[in-house]
């Protein structure tokens, strides 16, 4: 396993020497950070909501908390809102978590070293610049790689005669 300090190497087969520092991969996200074209469907958040009151909220183990936020987003040029899910949640939860369960999968979870409600509100928001896309579908199945997208594995029904 890496210690902390150093960066792991990647390197695709058939690419010789190429090399990229796992920094510079935790950096990469969908979305292109290049500039979209001016015609390119983009998301905004509608809607920010919790099962907690991020005013007052006092976990009983500032270390152990886990806490869900809904996040309704739309198409930025037009009205709609679609939810995305997110369980967010502390490495000490999550430790606690694998000690009961074993293996667990962490999509659709945002993992933070303490509450700040402020600092989420701008994670999220980074999320929704960040994916973008020719049309909704697009955007939305982006931000459904972070948030578990309401629309999720779905499949619109065929009529049948």
């Amino acid at each position: 396993m890496e210690s902390a300090g150093r960066a792991a190497t990647w390197q695709r087969a058939g690419e010789g020497d190429r090399t990229t520092r796992a920094a510079d991969l935790s950096r990469r996200d969908v979305g292109s950070r290049a500039h979209p074209p001016e015609d390119t469907m983009r998301a905004v958040i509608r809607h920010l909501l919790t099962d907690t009151d991020p005013a007052a909220f006092a976990p009983d183990d500032p270390e152990k908390f886990v806490f869900l936020v809904q996040m309704l987003a739309g198409p930025s040029d037009g009205p709609g809102e679609e939810s995305f899910q997110f369980e967010v949640c502390t490495p000490g939860w999550l430790l606690e978590r694998t000690r009961r369960e074993g293996p667990v999968n962490g999509r659709h979870q945002v993992i933070v070293e303490h509450f700040n409600w402020s600092a989420l509100e701008i994670y999220f928001q980074r999320l929704v610049t960040r994916c973008w896309g020719s049309d909704w579908n697009e955007v939305a199945t982006k931000l459904g790689r972070y948030g578990y997208w309401e629309f999720e594995d779905y499949t619109p029904r065929l009529e049948t005669d």
